[in-house]
């Protein structure tokens, strides 16, 4: 499976700190304790939304690579 572009970024609330990943061609966002549970748990979630809309599956999951940092927030692509 390719990869999607991911936006990612971090939350503190009353229960400690969160990161959300966010997919921006679906719009489906995750959360975790780890940046890597809030992908894996968005992986899983794009996996049972794209079962409603095949039609995306190309759009969200391409070859491409880039990591860009700017202060909190993280965008990962690939």
């Amino acid at each position: 499976m390719e990869a999607p572009i991911v936006i990612m970024w971090r939350e503190k609330g009353e229960k400690g700190e969160w990161f959300v990943a966010q997919e921006p061609v679906t719009g489906v966002a995750s959360q975790g304790k780890t940046a890597d549970e809030a992908y894996a748990n968005l992986l899983e979630a794009l996996e049972l939304y794209l079962e409603d809309y095949p039609e995306l599956r190309e759009k969200v999951f391409q070859k491409r690579h880039l990591e860009v940092k700017v202060d909190e927030a993280s965008i990962i692509i690939g």
